[in-house]
């Protein structure tokens, strides 16, 4: 049997608005164990990503809109 992509993809994707806290980010990745997540806009269009080491040492009500990964 031939895997495919499709095999092993998250097809439920946890994402985060630009408008979370740190602390909310810190939150997901305790309760979901992932490590990071795509950033949205309110469309669902992907417009950055956070990891948790871009959460580390950060002011818990920072914006995920100011520390994400914008260059994909």
């Amino acid at each position: 049997m031939k895997l495919r992509v499709a095999d092993y993809m998250t097809k439920n994707v946890i994402t985060l608005l630009p408008e979370n806290t740190v602390d909310e980010a810190i939150e997901l990745i305790q309760r979901t164990g992932h490590d990071g997540f795509p950033v949205v806009d309110k469309s669902g269009r992907v417009i950055g990503y956070v990891s948790s080491r871009d959460l580390l040492k950060k002011d818990p009500e920072m914006k995920i809109g100011e520390i994400m990964s914008r260059q994909l």
